[in-house]
């Protein structure tokens, strides 16, 4: 199953790379879709990736945007993010499921 992971507040944290990790085990294949700029400094976000074995191309940039059209157009089942504002948006706007990991701080 593909997956997609928030990264600022999700990913980058230590919980958040332990479930990332659990699912990769499972044989899921991980993305992660952010609204970082591609243009700004990555080099923690690349870091985290290469840990995970996430390809480069299995990230995206959404440059400050809204994350559901690119949800909806990855055409990818779940994303996990700690934003309760992105997840409501995800669930009301996309067939995507939209998980709010309550393990972490919301923004």
């Amino acid at each position: 199953m593909y997956l997609i992971f928030d990264f600022d507040g999700t990913l980058e944290t230590e919980a958040g790379q332990q479930k990332a990790q659990e699912l990769i085990d499972a044989g899921d294949e991980l993305f992660i879709v952010t609204a970082r700029n591609k243009d700004s400094e990555n080099l923690d976000l690349y870091e985290i990736a290469a840990n995970l074995n996430i390809p480069e191309h299995n990230i995206v940039f959404t440059n400050g945007s809204d994350k559901n059209p690119v949800l909806e157009a990855l055409g990818i089942s779940t994303h996990y993010d700690n934003n309760t504002e992105q997840i409501k948006k995800i669930n009301d706007n996309t067939k995507v499921k939209g998980i709010k990991l309550e393990t972490f701080n919301d923004y």
